[in-house]
C-alpha cells in the first residue's frame, strides 16, 4: 500500500526523510531541473511543479549541449530527471517528486 501512494503523490511531511546525502526540505534551497520535455519521468516531475509553489531553474539537456555536459560531468550520468539540491544531485523522478511536496509543505507552514 505504501509503494502505491508513494507513487499517487501521497507523502508524510512530518515524517519524511530524503534520500542519503540529500539535504533536508525546506527552507532556501538553490534548485536546479535537468529534464527534457519528452521523458515520461520528467514529465512527472514537472506535473508536480505545476501543483506547488516551489521556484527551480530549468536546464534542458535535449536543446542545450552545455547542460548535457555538465550533468554527464558532475554525476557520470546522463540520466534525466537530475534535480541538484544545492548543488547535490537527486535522480529518480519519485524521490524528487516527493522532494519537492515536501519542500513546499514546509515552506507554507
Amino acid at each position: 500500500m505504501d509503494t502505491v501512494l508513494k507513487w499517487m503523490g501521497e507523502v508524510d511531511a512530518d515524517t519524511y526523510e530524503p534520500p542519503a546525502g540529500i539535504p533536508e526540505p525546506g527552507g532556501e534551497h538553490d534548485l536546479v531541473l535537468y529534464k527534457t520535455d519528452f521523458c515520461p519521468f520528467c514529465i512527472r516531475v514537472m506535473r508536480v511543479l505545476d501543483a506547488v509553489d516551489v521556484d527551480v531553474k530549468m536546464r534542458d539537456v535535449s536543446g542545450d549541449p552545455e547542460a548535457r555536459a555538465h550533468l554527464l560531468e558532475v554525476t557520470g550520468r546522463r540520466t534525466v530527471p537530475c534535480m541538484f539540491i544545492d548543488g547535490v544531485p537527486m535522480f529518480e523522478s519519485a524521490d524528487i517528486s516527493d522532494w519537492l511536496r515536501v519542500h513546499a509543505e514546509r515552506n507554507a507552514a
